[in-house]
């Protein structure tokens, strides 16, 4: 991928002649990293299209963003990407996501967003020298985007980081469809969903978990289906064909553009400048996995958003030890629960002769690197992505949102990964993890569908599917 440029002021964005009549998208991510990270990738490809691109961001998520493309002007061969603040907005720091009040909170800050981007749209409009909005690109999550759009008299374009089937599940139970309440009943009307209980669905839908405002207000997006408005999906058609079918049949206007990966931390690529290439190259943990012999290394991370409990977390960590396996753990001090401090540096001190715990890794160069054999992740849909991606076989301990959905997805339908769900003890982490490494159709499974994406994306389908959102956006004469 190649360097998102970024203007952050107004003021440089703006000494860019063009004229009124170029395309110009704003995009509105929600503030969270894994709805972030696909649409950079979107709006990097947009960029190398000739299109000026805003995109809103909460403070927090604009440092991330920052961050993510931290390259010099002289690397890019599109143009600028402007990242706008809102510095009045903001989750507030220790923001937690994974009961009932706190997605209440949540979800009555989310509802103030519609008005506060309707501001930075008005003052983008009035801009003399920034050419004028023709297409408003939003996450399907925000579900003020419709009223921004018609307002404007803009086109609407939305994109969905999860998986076709989440964006199935959310559709039926938008629908009316009624969840059962206990873990006997078994579910089996999800389009690419295979048959499963209540412990497989998102916790998004299940209120008794989110709290009934959080789950009144998600679903608002998925009630009302327009065709005319595309709705870009990072997924793979022969991935999902049963989810896809079903959504278009109920009216959704779907187009595959994925994988979105976050190709720019790819050591494969041979698009990116060479200070990116020398920090990346010089990551400790590559040159640490460089020793290790093929196949034998575990990858741990639990994503960015959800914390495990203290006592998941040191049974975990002590299975993991138990295993005797050589492991690299993805885990920033923010996801270390307060009271494990000490904990944490006499399981860092006891396994240091084969583990390696760092804050932050380029995962897709480790998932892709020889000596990664398996993967144990939270399941959040970017991560699985990039481990079906790489061929990595998986251990699913999922936390919340789509992730027990994908975990059902993983083990029944692609047979690449061993579940780590309910109730767990060190004994039953170690026993996962070396089933794991012992079970070779994992990862025959695992290969099998990192060749299905591979030929998807050689024979260019998905670079298809882009090319209609990139003719979409161009049309500021299309129907609003």
């Amino acid at each position: 991928m190649s360097a998102l440029t970024v203007l952050q002021s107004m003021a440089n964005f703006a000494s860019i002649e063009r004229t009124k009549k170029e395309a110009h998208i704003v995009a509105v991510p929600l503030p969270f990293k894994g709805h972030l990270v696909p649409l950079l990738e979107i709006v990097d490809r947009l960029s190398r299209e000739g299109i000026s691109i805003s995109v809103i961001l909460t403070s927090d998520m604009h440092s991330f963003a920052t961050s993510y493309g931290e390259l010099s002007h002289d690397c890019s061969t599109g143009l600028p990407i402007r990242l706008i603040s809102l510095t009045d907005w903001d989750l507030a720091p220790g923001d937690h996501y994974d009961d009932g009040a706190g997605l209440d909170a949540l979800q009555l800050r989310l509802d103030g967003l519609t008005a506060k981007i309707e501001d930075v749209l008005q003052k983008i409009q009035k801009e003399a020298s920034s050419p004028q909005i023709t297409c408003l690109l939003s996450d399907m999550g925000f579900y003020g985007a419709q009223e921004l759009a018609e307002k404007f008299s803009i086109n609407l374009v939305r994109y969905w980081h999860q998986s076709a089937a989440s964006l199935c599940y959310y559709s039926c139970v938008a629908q009316g469809l009624q969840i059962p309440t206990d873990e006997h009943t078994i579910i089996n009307c999800i389009p690419g969903a295979p048959p499963h209980t209540l412990s497989s669905v998102p916790t998004n839908l299940r209120p008794e978990i989110v709290g009934e405002i959080f789950f009144s207000s998600f679903l608002k997006p998925y009630k009302d289906v327009d065709n005319r408005v595309p709705i870009f999906l990072n997924t793979v058609e022969p991935m999902e064909p049963e989810a896809l079918k079903a959504l278009r049949a109920q009216g959704w206007n779907i187009l595959c553009v994925g994988p979105l990966l976050h190709s720019m931390y790819s050591m494969r690529s041979t698009s990116l400048c060479s200070p990116l290439k020398d920090r990346l190259g010089s990551h400790e943990c590559l040159s640490w996995l460089d020793l290790k012999a093929e196949g034998s290394v575990l990858y741990v991370c639990f994503g960015t958003l959800f914390h495990l409990q203290k006592k998941e977390f040191e049974e975990v960590a002590l299975g993991i030890e138990e295993s005797n396996l050589s492991f690299l753990w993805s885990l920033h001090s923010d996801h270390v629960p307060g009271d494990c401090r000490s904990f944490l540096e006499g399981f860092i001190q006891r396994t240091k002769l084969r583990g390696l715990v760092l804050p932050w890794v380029p995962q897709l160069d480790v998932l892709s690197h020889r000596s990664v054999g398996g993967f144990l992740s939270h399941c959040g849909w970017n991560s699985t992505l990039e481990s079906i991606y790489c061929g990595v076989p998986m251990i699913g301990r999922p936390v919340g949102a789509d992730q027990p959905l994908n975990l059902l997805c993983l083990c029944e339908t692609w047979k690449m990964c061993l579940r780590l769900d309910g109730e767990i003890d060190k004994e039953k982490v170690k026993n996962t993890i070396t089933d794991l490494f012992a079970r070779n159709e994992l990862k025959d499974s695992a290969d099998r569908l990192r060749d299905v994406i591979g030929e998807w994306c050689e024979k260019g389908y998905n670079t298809v599917s882009f090319e209609v959102l990139v003719r979409l956006i161009k049309d500021s004469e299309s129907p609003k």
